[in-house]
């Protein structure tokens, strides 16, 4: 592979003088108001993407997805000399499960948290510490998405292209590391292309585990790069063909996290490239037949609906504390995240880690639209509209979903019918069904709620098979309805689902469901033979009932696992 350093000393200095040399500028932006309304805390932006809906069955056992096993790099520029004081904080102030906080869950920030400094101690912040509140930022919100991932946080001397390709060298290097997060960049330059070899993955690389004591696993690395603050047109190193490009949006959620919608951030980093030749995983994108185009994907960056971050260092004089973030950059880390989770769905069945050029990129362009929220709305230069555009890509992750079908990419990035085998890990994961209702009153939404809970089977059948659960204690509530079904995982063969959604070849799929219209002929037998077949002999059906109004408060016991499943097929039947 040609190496520029290579270059002889004239063209070097000249190389040097026209890209290594610059600066890059952050994708990062603070709101100066502090712990304003609008500042979205881990749980919101948990609960809005998905990420709490992510769980891995493997040997019998349901597995929480938060990135056990798995480690990412951040990569940033100077020193943050209190990373561990400040994650500590912030760890301290928010819960992921509603009871205890992530301190308390995961521990310590020096138990998952290494800073490391490739070149020596790296000079001081001449920005005035606004590398500070990025390194805060990303290391913070990359541990509320996966939290029992292990952090590295590199440290590169200065914010030249020169040190900061050292800092990325050295991430891409070590073992265990599956995705490397870069939260800056610089408009695009002719001979940028020469330098996207320090977003590939090192031969014989080892990437994460399976996080429940198995070796590390050969496998690839995954680069996400914040795709500008600035608008059109994006910047680099997101225009590289070997990164995934994250752009911004402006996230509406209630006060529990409820997914409301989104618009495009104006500030979203998008466009055509200059110089990037367009790689064959974007064949189906028509923006242009011959060059790069992005953002891939896009997530929360919006600054007016930023995130809590905590820095305790000062920035241009202000003294340190509780910030509202946003930019691309906060999108970023929690993308390499969400990659870390995929990540240890993957170690669980036995599979590497994902390369980003040749699998994780290929992956995301042959998802279902379905796995993204298409964001419609708002324009960073170029308008957003149905499918991929200029502003958010793909969209924003519908994140159990993107999940699930990481997990099952092949070395390729085609997503292939998962498969059963004698040879199979004793760890393979079981993929999940859910049911979910909705609560409401006249035309209020006031709550959706995950009804049941079904163990599906890795043994390479197709179609999808839905269970409708509906107890009198559910039905029994005024105003309970099922209002859609999402399955992660393997749809089954034998039985489908009859609605104007065709999903008989979706992986993974929300339909939404007129009330009681499911076509399909299912008795006793032949759910117990799908129980058997699935090896889903130890049926478990995990109920979170909706709490009745006082005055409908029953002490009836709760159904049995026997009950549940014949009011499963009574329900079906009544359907038919």
């Amino acid at each position: 592979m040609f190496d520029p350093w290579e270059l002889r000393p004239a063209e070097r200095r000249a190389r040097k003088r026209e890209g290594l040399a610059r600066r890059v500028r952050l994708e990062v932006e603070e709101l100066e108001s502090r712990l304003a309304p609008a500042v979205l805390t881990p749980v919101q932006v948990r609960a809005a993407y998905g990420f709490d809906q992510i769980v891995f069955e493997a040997n019998g056992k349901t597995i929480v997805g938060d990135g056990a096993g798995q480690t990412i790099a951040i990569v940033s520029a100077y020193d943050h000399t209190r990373i561990f004081q400040d994650t500590d904080v912030f760890s301290k102030a928010f819960s992921i499960n509603g009871k205890q906080s992530l301190y308390q869950q995961y521990g310590a920030a020096a138990t998952f948290l290494t800073k490391v400094n490739p070149q020596g101690t790296p000079k001081a912040d001449p920005t005035g510490g606004l590398w500070y509140l990025e390194t805060a930022l990303d290391v913070q919100w990359a541990h509320a998405i996966a939290p029992a991932a292990k952090i590295v946080l590199v440290q590169a001397k200065t914010d030249s292209y020169v040190d900061l390709f050292v800092a990325v060298d050295y991430a891409r290097n070590l073992p265990g590391v599956v995705a490397v997060s870069m939260s800056w960049g610089s408009a695009e330059w002719a001979t940028e292309a020469l330098y996207d070899y320090h977003f590939t993955t090192p031969n014989g690389h080892l990437g994460g585990s399976n996080g429940i004591g198995g070796p590390r696993l050969p496998g690839g690395v995954t680069f996400v790069a914040a795709s500008g603050d600035h608008g059109a047109p994006g910047g680099w190193p997101a225009m590289s063909p070997n990164v995934l490009a994250v752009g911004g949006t402006t996230l509406n959620v209630n006060a529990a996290g409820t997914y409301l919608g989104e618009v495009a951030w104006s500030g979203s980093g998008g466009g055509i490239s200059k110089y990037e030749a367009k790689p064959t995983y974007q064949s189906t994108v028509s923006f242009s037949s011959t060059k790069r185009t992005n953002p891939d994907v896009a997530y929360n960056g919006d600054p007016s609906t930023g995130v809590y971050v905590y820095n305790s260092m000062p920035y241009k004089g202000k003294v340190g504390g509780w910030w509202q973030m946003g930019g691309t950059s906060a999108g970023a880390p929690q993308w390499a995240a969400l990659v870390a989770i995929a990540n240890q769905g993957r170690a669980l069945q036995g599979k590497g880690s994902l390369d980003g050029r040749t699998q994780t990129l290929p992956a995301i362009y042959n998802m279902s639209s379905s796995n993204f929220n298409d964001v419609t709305k708002g324009s960073n230069g170029y308008k957003s509209a149905a499918g991929y555009d200029l502003a958010t890509g793909r969209g924003s992750p519908i994140a159990q979903r993107v999940v699930a079908d990481l997990v099952r990419a092949d070395s390729t990035g085609k997503l292939t019918a998962v498969t059963g085998s004698s040879t199979a890990p004793k760890t393979s994961a079981k993929p999940l069904l859910y049911v979910q209702a909705v609560s409401f009153t006249s035309d209020t939404v006031t709550g959706t709620t995950t009804i049941g809970r079904l163990p599906l089977s890795a043994l390479g059948v197709r179609d999808l098979l839905v269970v409708l659960l509906e107890p009198a204690a559910w039905q029994a509530h005024v105003g309970i309805t099922i209002r859609s079904v999402q399955m992660v995982g393997p749809p089954l063969s034998r039985f489908s689902l009859n609605t104007e959604t065709a999903t008989s070849d979706l992986l993974s799929s929300t339909v939404s469901l007129p009330s009681c219209r499911v076509d399909a002929h299912l008795d006793e037998a032949d759910l117990l033979a799908w129980i058997e077949a699935a090896d889903g002999s130890d049926l478990s059906l995990e109920t979170l009932p909706v709490a009745p109004t006082p005055e409908e408060e029953s002490t009836e016991p709760e159904p049995t696992e026997q009950e549940l499943l014949e009011l499963a097929i009574a329900t079906w039947d009544d359907c038919e």
